[in-house]
């Protein structure tokens, strides 16, 4: 019978890290789960370690590995993989609370059955290992919204912990020809033109941004992968005309910086911006935030 839960962990050489993230998933009482690691081609002792933790564990574990692509390849492929019902993306230095997937499939059982299909899953909180939320808390103990318009909507700001439907988060892969990092916010934009997600206010996943992480590289890796970040803020600039305009110009600015990291020329740049105005009108800021990159690269 296939499990409640599947939970994907793309890695990269954390075999000291990653015991942590299997002992959170010990720690689930409810519902039933099983564990992908992808291994992006790490050179540490990551395979023994999940061997290891595979043989004692009393949920099914399986190590994928692939040569080194990117987390978004990686998830991709757990993805591509997984049976549950749900999927959940762990990073392999973070755990999910104790807990917490209970907390998510109650909250997902509470949606009745019809109404499911606008459903692209359910989302908790983040907090840090003293308890400290990460970003901003629900104006309900219950908010159904998606994931754009959660933040542009309802102006809830900080890192979430969504979980999706199988078949939703298969039907929406990464892209692979973007670049070694694509943010995972282009894909959820994407989902949001079309689903909800349920939002509960409580903790679910506890996390703690690393030096040398992808959070901690995120202006670098994006500006190496341009495209990606070009494209996202692009897709995100379209995503309606109710949107804010201090959101839009902002969205426009980094439209524009990401562009001169490809060295796209000013033409080009406004010919494929949804409003080329706004995209003009936001380009000093785009032109400070890519020097801003290039001096403190």
């Amino acid at each position: 019978m296939p499990p409640d839960f599947t939970v994907v962990t793309a890695t990269f050489n954390r075999a000291v890290l990653i015991r942590e993230a299997h002992r959170s998933l010990l720690e689930q009482r409810r519902p039933s789960l099983e564990w992908i690691v992808v291994d992006d081609g790490s050179t540490d002792d990551t395979k023994a370690v999940i061997e290891g933790l595979a043989a004692e564990s009393p949920f099914p574990v399986r190590y994928l590995w692939q040569e080194n692509a990117g987390k978004h390849v990686a998830v991709n492929a757990g993805v591509a993989q997984a049976t549950g019902e749900l999927i959940a993306i762990l990073d392999s230095d973070d755990r999910i609370a104790p807990d917490g997937l209970a907390l998510l499939w109650d909250a997902w059982e509470g949606i009745r059955p019809d109404e499911r299909p606008r459903f692209a899953g359910v989302a908790g909180h983040k907090a840090r290992p003293d308890g400290t939320l990460v970003g901003d808390p629900l104006p309900t103990a219950t908010l159904d919204a998606s994931m754009f318009e959660l933040r542009t909507r309802y102006g809830i700001r900080g890192d979430k912990f969504e979980v999706f439907r199988r078949e939703v988060l298969q039907a929406f892969p990464f892209p692979t020809d973007l670049g070694r990092f694509v943010t995972e916010a282009l894909i959820w934009n994407r989902i949001s033109r079309s689903y909800v997600h349920r939002w509960i206010d409580r903790v679910v996943e506890i996390i703690d941004y690393r030096d040398g992480g992808l959070t901690d590289q995120s202006a670098r890796l994006r500006a190496a992968s341009w495209q990606a970040a070009r494209l996202y803020y692009l897709e995100a600039a379209s995503m309606g005309s109710g949107l804010q305009l201090a959101y839009r110009l902002r969205t426009y600015a980094n439209y524009v910086r990401f562009s001169l990291h490809g060295r796209v020329g000013a033409a080009s740049m406004l010919r494929d911006a949804p409003v080329a105005a706004e995209a003009a009108l936001a380009s000093p800021l785009g032109l400070a935030l890519y020097l801003r990159d290039r001096i403190g690269s």
